[in-house]
């Protein structure tokens, strides 16, 4: 009989309680939240560095020196232009990525919620 109350007394009562990583503050929570921090700060941190490389590489200043009042022309830099567009497009993608993913994980925690609630 006191077999049965040890039994009974180590035996969770909630599902969170069986399966802490599923808690509201559980590992699940912190990855899902981590992952859409990581979404939005890579978007941010693409596009700031797809404005630098435009203006850094996507324009390039041609001197002409064959006229008597010198001057700087600017032309446009292809290969830093599609640079600075891939980088945003990375950007984008890799959070829309990202985004999904966390997406995921959260379902997947529902999902294994619902199925330990019903145990």
């Amino acid at each position: 009989m006191d077999e049965q109350k040890g039994e009974q007394a180590q035996k969770p009562s909630t599902p969170t309680e069986a399966f802490p990583e599923f808690s509201p503050g559980g590992k699940g929570a912190i990855l899902t939240a981590a992952l859409k921090f990581l979404a939005w700060f890579n978007l941010i941190i693409c596009i700031f560095g797809s404005i630098w490389i435009f203006r850094e590489f996507g324009v390039r200043f041609v001197s002409e020196e064959d006229f008597i009042l010198s001057y700087a022309e600017k032309i446009v830099n292809p290969a830093g232009v599609a640079l600075s567009l891939a980088v945003f497009l990375q950007g984008i993608f890799g959070c829309v990525l990202l985004l999904a993913i966390a997406s995921i994980v959260e379902n997947l925690i529902a999902i294994r919620r619902n199925l330990v609630s019903k145990l």
